[in-house]
């Protein structure tokens, strides 16, 4: 299970901090689920950040 509250993972997204790449690598035989709270954004800047996510792999 990875994941997050939505408005921070955007921040550390592609820095130096962001250890995902290594995470599924390591866990990528059982499988990963995806989890986010959302605090603060609005629909609009939900889509468009899970974009961005998206198209960014």
């Amino acid at each position: 299970m990875i994941g997050g509250c939505l408005d921070i993972i955007t921040d550390l997204f592609g820095t130096r901090f962001d250890k995902t790449e290594a995470f599924l690598e390591k866990y990528k035989e059982d499988g990963i689920i995806w989890y986010f709270d959302i605090c603060e954004l609005s629909s609009e800047s939900i889509i468009r950040i899970l974009w961005k996510l998206k198209d960014n792999d």
